[in-house]
């Protein structure tokens, strides 16, 4: 098996103490001395122990929610880590499973010492979720802090990164070591996805999986190091956040996170591609409420009758379209209230009573009640805003606005919101007010307002800034929220520069003016097929901009034939124009490039059911028959993931597994038929039987070097493109020569 040939060795990794003391400087001039106290309680270090024997170790963690839940490296919490299934089956019966410890506030006064029990862990990204275990009273111990993870798309080369940990683990000492770093690069996979984040700051054993953080001490990754193929230089970095979002989505998928988890940092992830949020843990029915009683032995499906909910925060008082709402849930006093898109605000628990209809009869329930209420699955798409925007987060709300009027005022400062890093309250009176330029503003904001609208309000907002706590702004293009990367480029690679030209024009305000560049471009005639049909593409996206669209359909049909990822573009806007009706597009198809975006949506789940039907049909096959069948799911899997950024990853990696065992098992029977042949051939005397044999071994040998060379690609593409982590090339024995 594939698990069996590649053994993933990581290095447990941390920072030198002396590289971090030469970079204080430059430390100490960006990240602020509250967001770096904020991050090292944050962070903790993590014991592993197997009982009865002498064997543990430790490394880094940390806290993500506000009830213990933390993550690290799998490395760290598994002594098993990157050995075969034999060796894990030998290691299972002759050891007990280990024991898990977390230092929080180590090397300070504060420090305590908590058990933790294993949530879930994949090896293949070496990254593991740690629960603190309850006390004896049976309440879980809260974190110091935690640490939000950084938008989506934020990462770049070049950005300043700071790297928290304990080199050396306990042997050095329990105080927490920094290091400062930029990102080098960031390696892809095929599919477009980041799967490691390299860094120049140096990292050694003792800081496998602490937190890479940004200047505002957002998670950007999970420290970690790579090891490639023999040869090749060894590269210090971390898991990226991508990665890290996707490991924590399935560990809810898969029940592995207590249905208690705070769940408020992970809003985003649970966002759906029409911004509407689901969480596994609670179903949301297609009409009525699912309401869950305090307790959590109790719920009833009923209809909520009232469609509004105003409420007061600190930013102002809002209102709220309850026909957006996806959850509310219960903590305490406070509550948090979900919306679609991905918004929340807190409300008093106690100034709320809802009037609900259960089995045809109406009933008036307190909040305080209660512990959550799932809100009807809304079938509308989310209609996100367009243009710019800037997303407010802080004391406990968050607010995505677009149509911004008005400024933020601190003395005779006025600043627009977008210009705006962040609001803190001072312990002395007033706010300290950062600029996105750097600049520090303390003094008193006057109580001016900005107007503004949120997607989920029918009426527009005055959000003010004199009485918050604390509060971060960030600028977001709405529109790019809207088409989340599915443009032509992303979705396609073009190898003729005119043509990518003429994409990138497509999908742009100016696109008339690739009218002129298509025509040109229809005129060469040196192309090989592939840019041939790239070129149909265009000109069919071009008459879909024209409102030309039973033109624009059967130009998209006339791809159909292929097998490559124009044919499956083409079927993406086949789908958009399917449901255009009278002459236009259908009003709850969305508008370019909104439309892409959902249909490739749907093609790309197409695909993957397809893909998968398929992949179990494979074992039926022949060797030669499988090979060509595993290589077509392949490139389908790769476009799928083009077409919906890592929707396939999942099955690409069994595929290529099995891909690479199957090349594995045929070099094997190769090598048998060569040896025999060569045995055979040795025997003959005749120059005529040695000819036909000598041709006979040429050809066995072009096969049993294909094999090799497929073999290889294949587990490259799985350990290197998908997982990022290598460490040697297989080895194939010689055959007789």
């Amino acid at each position: 098996m594939l698990t069996d040939r590649i053994r993933v060795h990581h290095l447990v990794c941390v920072a030198l103490t002396t590289f971090a003391s030469s970079f204080a400087p430059a430390m100490a001039a960006d990240i602020s001395r509250r967001v770096s106290e904020h991050v090292r309680r944050a962070t903790v270090m993590v014991l592993m122990e197997i009982p009865g024997t002498k064997r543990g170790g430790s490394g880094t963690g940390e806290f993500i929610n506000s009830n213990g839940l933390l993550i690290t490296n799998n490395h760290v919490v598994d002594p098993n880590h990157g050995l075969s299934r034999e060796e894990r089956a030998k290691n299972f019966r002759k050891n007990t499973l280990p024991k898990y410890r977390v230092i929080v506030d180590s090397g300070t006064k504060k420090e305590k010492t908590y058990d933790a029990e294993l949530l879930y862990q994949s090896e293949p990204t070496d990254l593991a979720l740690l629960q603190l275990k309850p006390d004896k009273k049976g309440k879980i111990p809260r974190p110091p802090a935690y640490l939000r993870l950084v938008p989506e798309g934020a990462l770049k080369e070049g950005l300043k990164v700071w790297v928290y940990g304990f080199p050396g683990g306990l042997r050095r000492g329990s105080e927490i070591a920094i290091t400062f770093g930029l990102i080098t690069e960031l390696a892809r996979s095929r599919s477009g996805l980041i799967h490691y984040v390299e860094t120049d700051a140096t990292v050694h054993p003792g800081n496998s999986g602490g937190p890479f953080v940004n200047v505002d001490g957002q998670l950007i990754g999970v420290a970690t190091h790579k090891r490639f193929e023999e040869g090749k230089k060894d590269r210090s970095g971390a898991v990226p956040i991508s990665m890290v979002r996707d490991f924590i989505r399935n560990a809810f998928y898969e029940d592995r996170v207590p249905r208690t988890a705070d769940v408020l940092p992970f809003v985003d992830i649970f966002a759906d591609h029409n911004g509407i949020v689901l969480y596994p843990h609670f179903d949301r029915h297609e009409t009525d409420c699912m309401v869950h009683f305090s307790g959590g032995d109790r719920i009833r499906r009923g209809s909520l009758n009232q469609e509004t909910l105003e409420a007061r925060t600190r930013f102002g008082k809002v209102h709220v379209d309850l026909n957006r709402a996806a959850y509310l849930f219960v903590r305490n006093d406070i509550s948090t209230l979900i919306m679609d898109g991905g918004d929340y605000i807190t409300i008093n628990t106690e100034s709320f009573k809802f009037p609900f209809t259960f089995s045809g009869s109406d009933e008036t329930v307190p909040l305080k009640d209660l512990d959550l209420i799932a809100f009807p699955r809304r079938t509308k798409v989310v209609q996100f805003p367009k243009g710019d925007g800037v997303i407010i987060t802080g004391d406990g709300n968050r607010l995505g606005l677009s149509q911004i009027e008005g400024t933020v005022n601190i003395g005779s400062t006025k600043l627009k919101p977008v210009n705006v890093a962040s609001i803190e309250r001072q312990k002395q009176g007033g706010q300290l007010l950062v600029a996105r330029d750097g600049q520090r503003l303390p003094g008193k904001i006057s109580d001016g307002v900005i107007h503004a609208r949120a997607i989920w309000s029918q009426e527009p907002l005055d959000v003010r800034f004199d009485i918050v706590t604390r509060a971060t702004m960030r600028p977001i293009d709405w529109t790019y929220v809207n088409a989340r990367g599915r443009r032509l480029t992303d979705l396609i690679e073009f190898e003729d520069d005119d043509l990518k030209d003429i994409a990138t024009l497509l999908d742009s305000p100016d696109w008339p003016k690739a009218a002129p560049l298509l025509k040109q471009a229809a005129k060469v005639k040196r192309r090989d097929r592939s840019s041939k049909r790239q070129l149909k593409l265009l000109q069919g996206v071009e008459r879909v901009r024209n409102g030309e669209y039973a033109s624009a359909r059967k130009s998209f049909r006339g791809l159909r034939g292929g097998d490559d990822q124009a044919r499956w573009v083409a079927a993406c806007y086949v789908q958009i124009l399917d449901e255009q009706k009278a002459g236009r597009l259908d009003e709850n198809a969305l508008a370019e490039p909104d439309a892409l975006w959902r249909a490739s949506s749907y093609v790309a789940q197409s695909m993957l059911r397809d893909a998968r039907d398929r992949f179990k049909k494979v074992q039926e096959l022949d060797y030669d028959d499988s090979i060509k069948e595993l290589q077509k799911i392949e490139a389908e899997l790769e476009t799928a993931n083009r077409l919906e950024l890592g929707i396939s990853q999942s099955l690409l990696m069994e595929v290529l597994r099995a891909e690479y065992e199957a090349h594995y098992y045929g070099y094997g029977v190769l090598v048998e038929e060569y040896n025999r042949v060569v045995q055979e051939h040795n025997s003959q005397r005749s120059r005529f039987q040695q000819k036909g044999f000598d041709s006979k071994l040429k050809r066995i040998n072009k096969k049993i070097e294909k094999a090799i060379k497929e073999a290889r690609r294949t587990y490259h593409n799985l350990a290197a493109d998908v997982t990022g982590f290598v460490v040697e090339p297989p080895k194939f024995d010689k055959h007789q020569q």
